[in-house]
């Protein structure tokens, strides 16, 4: 018994200790507590001192924590060292890359919970982080994981057709709109595969989101589906939110007055109905030349008639209008077809012998395909020297060449291809 004159030290018996996660019975005691010399765990129980008098309330060593102290060599080694505190704090020290990396997935977990997204999908959008941060260069502020994410994971959404609200992100993340906007054109870089998306399922996806938020019928869905097809040519150009707009506030306007608005649409797409009424006045009445458009509202019964002629949708409509009915059943909506000549540069050329032809560039254009088709005419001249017609024969010049290329990129600069 320890007394107040008689102080003894009374070590604690660590032979029946055994570790919980090795099952060794190797225990060391030291200064820091008890620990397994096979694993380096630091055992749960306290080590105690019972050297005081009991007058005096027992002190327990505190533990540092509940990892390995060391190597299994330094353990062994040093069974009482004084540097295994210090061995500790080494043990803790991690590079810049493993923090950056726990703070992304911390970032990444916070961004799609507060989306309300599931966390099935943490994984692979942690992988493109990766990838993509590995391709920026160092000293790159886009190289923060609270600046990348947000991006990474706006792509990834859009490339897999999960519906995303962009306002909603951009709240909730550590970056601000001008950067979000301005670093936006440079992870397409990084992700080939976007390009190639199938847009239209997403913006079928998001039409869905509507349905089941304002609890509409499948009918609208196949509506929307149709229409899509039939405009997707003249429309594919915009944001896929604004084309959701244009598709669903169509097919309400047309048939879905009474259970639902325009403005509760973009509102929900949080898009503006200014937006969507200049599409369909552009989209729609410009380009099929139909006139009287007013607003996207008050032409709602022209907008029905075309929509209901070019997509082959009856819904047995009854609208009485005093106006010219301009949509007969005989009538076609037919396009317009525009041809442009390019007039080149005024440089001087150089004049080559053995090129005596003259170019003109025309430039095709339907109201329904967007992308015009370039036509590249290279025609024969009469030779004004005599010499040049010996030297060259005419047969070899008495043939046009026609050439017709196609501009692809729907963004960026232009590029042209043959067809």
């Amino acid at each position: 018994m320890a007394t107040k004159n008689d102080l003894k030290n009374y070590d604690l018996d660590s032979s029946n200790l055994t570790c919980d996660i090795c099952n060794s019975s190797d225990i060391l005691e030291t200064k820091q507590g008890y620990v397994c010399r096979s694993c380096g765990i630091v055992l749960e129980m306290q080590k105690l001192e019972y050297h005081r008098p009991y007058i005096v309330e027992r002190v327990h060593h505190e533990i540092l924590s509940t990892t390995k102290i060391g190597s299994r060599q330094e353990r062994l080694g040093s069974p009482n060292s004084y540097r295994l505190e210090k061995l500790n704090q080494v043990q803790k020290i991690k590079s810049n890359n493993e923090q950056m990396n726990q703070i992304a997935k911390i970032e990444i977990s916070s961004i799609l919970a507060s989306l309300d997204i599931s966390s099935r999908i943490k994984e692979s959008i942690y992988k493109i982080y990766l990838k993509i941060r590995k391709g920026l260069h160092s000293g790159t502020k886009f190289r923060n994981p609270q600046k990348l994410i947000p991006l990474v994971i706006y792509y990834y959404l859009k490339l897999n057709n999960i519906p995303l609200d962009e306002e909603r992100l951009l709240e909730i993340s550590k970056i601000t709109k001008k950067e979000y906007n301005s670093f936006k054109p440079q992870i397409l870089n990084f992700l080939p595969d976007y390009n190639k998306r199938n847009r239209r399922k997403f913006i079928l996806n998001r039409i869905i989101g509507i349905i089941e938020h304002y609890k509409l019928n499948m009918s609208f869905y196949d509506e929307s589906k149709i229409i899509l097809s039939k405009l997707w040519d003249g429309i594919k150009n915009t944001k896929d939110d604004v084309i959701t707009g244009l598709i669903a506030s169509i097919v309400t306007l047309c048939h879905y007055k009474d259970k639902i608005t325009v403005n509760s649409i973009c509102s929900f797409l949080n898009i503006r109905m200014s937006t969507v009424q200049s599409q369909v006045k552009e989209r729609i009445f410009n380009r099929y030349q139909i006139p009287g458009f007013k607003s996207l509202v008050r032409s709602s019964d022209i907008l029905e008639k075309v929509i209901a002629k070019l997509c082959n949708i009856d819904k047995n409509m009854d609208v009485n209008t005093n106006k010219k009915n301009l949509l007969d059943k005989d009538d076609e909506i037919i396009p317009t077809t525009d041809m442009i000549q390019i007039e080149l540069g005024t440089t001087i050329p150089i004049f080559n012998p053995s090129n005596n032809s003259k170019y003109y560039i025309l430039a095709v254009k339907d109201e329904i395909i967007i992308e015009p088709t370039f036509i590249s005419i290279k025609l024969p001249v009469e030779k004004e020297s005599k010499k040049l017609e010996n030297q060259y024969s005419t047969k070899a010049h008495n043939h046009i060449e026609l050439e017709f290329m196609k501009y692809h990129n729907e963004k960026g600069p232009p590029v042209f291809s043959l067809l």
